[in-house]
């Protein structure tokens, strides 16, 4: 074949070897799932740190107010007014099954009151 057709056949990205094309797709697509899981390791991390600021908050609410029932009109200097939604989160959650239990077992240590007002 002459070379200026090989090269306007490559320029389209004609696949000379559907073997080699095929494999190189699929090592494509595991390289993928390895990024995408990083990514998703990473948003886990973030979300676990988030939620233990809140439970942290939760437990200096306790020190001060001796319950973890927050009244909705609670705040403190971190906009607290989302400590009350938090915990009501916390109790949908457990409602519907979704709450891990290391978190269900750290807001048991605390005696979370799992019946909010």
């Amino acid at each position: 074949m002459l070379d200026h057709r090989v090269n306007l056949l490559n320029s389209i990205g004609f696949v000379w070897n559907q073997l080699d094309s095929t494999l190189d797709v699929m090592f494509q697509r595991l390289e993928r799932i390895k990024r995408l899981e990083s990514i998703v390791f990473i948003f886990r991390d973030v979300y676990e740190v988030n939620w233990m600021k809140m439970f942290n908050r939760l437990v200096l609410y306790k020190k001060q107010h001796k319950s973890t029932n927050i009244r909705h009109a609670y705040t403190d200097e971190n906009n607290g007014s989302h400590l009350c939604a938090w915990a009501a989160t916390q109790r949908t959650k457990l409602k519907k099954g979704k709450l891990l239990k290391e978190r269900m077992d750290l807001l048991n240590s605390i005696d979370f009151a799992w019946v909010g007002r």
